[in-house]
């Protein structure tokens, strides 16, 4: 089953979709985070494909558009990775408040720059019991973006178009700075990594930088580096063995 559903950070509305088995109570929960420019059904319907496979083990899923992306409210371009982080975390206040949710056994997974928002707020919000992260950036200082701060700075601008996407100067400092890999080692809890072994949009040698770090904290960690996949996992066998490992992990974790 599902439901759409609204909850509010900093005053804006957060759009949303609840999945959940037919007279659910107190089942544990997965949040998922979209990536960049990404919204809550992401590339190829994955996020909902996801959703429905955790309803058949028993669990609820919120998927839902950071403020600025999709249909939630604000403007892309005032986006910042503090503030998806802040939204994540008011997507973890709302879930607890729901009857179908046990607020003791909460899990989150992110795509992308999901993956770094899952992964910085898995390290500084205890009510987390597990993290999945596919393709996920963990260090921004080995991305475009970083080169793109660079570029701001030193040409004086406020913004820098994207394609189209707007992005601001702030969420680029931001980006400069950001080692989700180093926040995520701040705490110990099971991992799993996901990473494409050709992804040209966030490469592989992030997928290791968590892994590491998951080892160094003495996190249980497994880590899936799926042979020849992309950023998305946009082709059958990926997204299939992908579901797969991700679904049955968040269930054994967190029932």
């Amino acid at each position: 089953m599902r439901r759409p559903v609204v909850f509010e950070n900093e005053k804006q509305q957060l759009f949303g979709v609840l999945h959940y088995p037919p007279e659910a109570r107190k089942l544990p929960a997965v949040l998922l985070c979209h990536g960049f420019t990404g919204t809550k059904v992401e590339s190829h319907r994955i996020f909902v494909k996801l959703a429905q496979l955790l309803e058949e083990f028993q669990l609820v899923t919120l998927r839902f558009d950071f403020r600025g992306s999709g249909d939630s409210e604000g403007d892309f371009s005032q986006m910042t990775l503090e503030g998806e982080i802040s939204d994540a975390r008011a997507a973890l206040d709302y879930l607890q408040t729901l009857p179908e949710v046990d607020p003791n056994r909460l899990g989150i997974l992110g795509l992308s720059m999901g993956g770094a928002v899952a992964a910085t707020l898995s390290g500084r919000d205890q009510r987390i019991s597990a993290c999945a992260l596919w393709s996920a950036v963990a260090d921004f200082s080995q991305t475009f973006f970083s080169q793109a701060a660079s570029q701001v700075i030193e040409e004086g601008k406020p913004d820098l178009d994207l394609g189209g996407n707007v992005v601001s100067r702030e969420f680029l400092l931001q980006c400069q700075k950001a080692k989700p890999h180093l926040e995520l080692a701040r705490r110990r809890l099971p991992l799993l990594i996901v990473h494409g072994t050709e992804d040209k949009t966030v490469p592989v040698f992030h997928a290791d930088l968590f892994h590491r770090a998951a080892e160094s904290s003495g996190s249980p960690v497994e880590l899936h580096k799926i042979s020849g996949a992309d950023h998305t996992y946009a082709r059958r066998d990926w997204e299939e063995k992908v579901l797969a490992i991700s679904s049955s992990w968040l269930a054994k974790q967190l029932r």
